[in-house]
C-alpha cells in the first residue's frame, strides 16, 4: 500500500469516526441523560408521596397555570393522585400504589440505562479502536 492510498484509507477512517461514530456517542449520550433525569423524577416523586403520607388528607400548593402563572390550590382530599404511567395516559393511585409504580418504574430505567451504559462503552471502545488502526496506518 503506498502513501497516497494510506492517506485515502486515514481520511475514510477518519470521517467514519467523525461522521458516525461520535455523532452515536452524543445521541446515546442524550439518552442515557433523559433516563437519568426520569429516574431523578421518578425517585422526587415518590419522596413527595411519602411527604404526603405522614401529612393530612388535605394538601395546600401552588399550581402552575401556564406561562409560569401560579395560583394556590386546595386539594380537600388528596389520598389519592393522578401518575403518567406513559404514552399519554394518567392512573389514579392511592399513595402506596404510587410509590409502589415508582419503585417499579425506577427498576426499569435502570435496567434502561444499564443497557445504554454499554452501549457507549462499546461505541467508545469502537473509536479507540479506529483511531488505533489510523495512528498504525499512519506509521506505516
Amino acid at each position: 500500500m503506498d502513501l497516497q492510498e494510506r492517506r485515502k484509507k486515514v481520511a475514510e477512517y477518519e470521517a467514519f469516526v467523525e461522521q458516525r461514530l461520535v455523532v452515536d456517542l452524543e445521541k446515546a449520550s442524550n439518552e442515557r441523560e433523559k433516563l437519568l433525569q426520569q429516574i431523578q423524577d421518578y425517585t422526587s416523586l415518590a419522596d413527595s408521596v411519602r411527604l404526603l403520607q405522614t401529612d393530612t388528607h388535605q394538601l395546600h400548593t401552588m399550581v402552575n397555570l401556564g406561562s409560569d402563572i401560579l395560583a394556590q390550590a386546595r386539594v380537600p382530599d388528596a389520598t389519592r393522585i393522578f401518575v403518567d404511567i406513559g404514552l399519554g395516559f394518567h392512573a389514579e393511585l392511592t399513595w402506596d400504589e404510587a410509590i409502589a409504580f415508582c419503585q417499579k418504574k425506577e427498576i426499569e430505567l435502570n435496567r434502561k440505562l444499564d443497557d445504554d451504559n454499554r452501549r457507549i462503552a462499546g461505541i467508545k471502545s469502537n473509536i479507540n479502536l479506529v483511531l488505533e488502526g489510523i495512528r498504525e496506518l499512519s506509521q506505516l
